[in-house]
């Protein structure tokens, strides 16, 4: 059986290479060093193992002139990710993004594995 552990994200209280799958939903737009919390994720997941991450991002904003208010507007409360910064952190973490789609207007899921 599985097991829920609810851990900060930058030093997660679980062995090397033990998991098989990640989420991260509501969250990942608050954190102070996504990168460091990428790492830990990708350190804590067996090779192959799955990351669901669900992040404040959207291509529609990506190239509109909306995106900088709306950054404006998150800034220290959350971080508004183009889907391009997004897929950047993941693939420095050692991810290897399988697909990403929308699922709300500012919101998208992303999938992808160790």
């Amino acid at each position: 059986g599985g097991r829920l552990v609810a851990a900060d994200a930058q030093s997660l209280p679980v062995a090397d290479h033990s998991v098989d799958v990640v989420t991260c939903l509501i969250s990942f737009q608050d954190y102070l060093d996504p990168l460091t919390a990428l790492r830990e994720v990708h350190r804590v997941l067996k090779p192959g193992g799955r990351f669901f991450l669900g992040a404040l991002s959207s291509r529609v904003l990506e190239v509109s002139p909306l995106d900088d208010v709306l950054r404006r507007i998150l800034d220290g409360v959350a971080r508004f990710y183009r889907p391009s910064e997004l897929r950047g952190l993941l693939s420095e973490a050692g991810f290897n993004v399988q697909k990403d789609r929308p699922v709300q207007l500012l919101t998208r899921l992303y999938e992808a594995r160790t």
